[in-house]
């Protein structure tokens, strides 16, 4: 079976000068060819690591680096286990890789989400 190579399904900036707190995530596969936990596609959630770049830059989010089950939908988002805290500018992606037994275009679809809050960082300062 042939591995393909990243894509990337989303793309979130934390603004400028605020944090952003995690809450929810959700990522799940509306096709053909996939078995949960087969490995046939597997999710990835990091930080500052842009598709194709090597692992030097960012890092994967601990516990989200291989993930080969869906998640949550859009009505109920799955709940991070305490909020993970990215800071001021972090780009945070969901990417996914798939196996040549899962077709790629219509009908299939990837649906990847990041729910949660943002405030300003002046809050968490002295």
């Amino acid at each position: 079976m042939t591995t393909s190579a990243a894509a990337e399904v989303v793309n979130y900036t934390v603004p400028e000068g605020h944090f952003l707190a995690l809450t929810h995530v959700a990522n799940f596969f509306d096709g053909a060819g996939f078995i949960q936990g087969s490995g046939n596609i597997i999710w990835r959630l990091d930080v500052n690591q842009p598709v194709g770049v090597t692992a030097t830059t960012g890092h994967a989010v601990r516990g989200w680096d291989s993930v080969q089950a869906q998640h949550g939908s859009i009505s109920e988002p799955w709940p991070v286990t305490g909020a993970l805290i990215f800071k001021s500018l972090d780009v945070i992606r969901w990417k996914v890789r798939t196996v040549a037994v899962v077709g790629v275009g219509v009908p299939n679809y990837f649906t990847c989400m990041l729910q949660g809050f943002i405030a300003p960082e002046y809050l968490f300062h002295d």
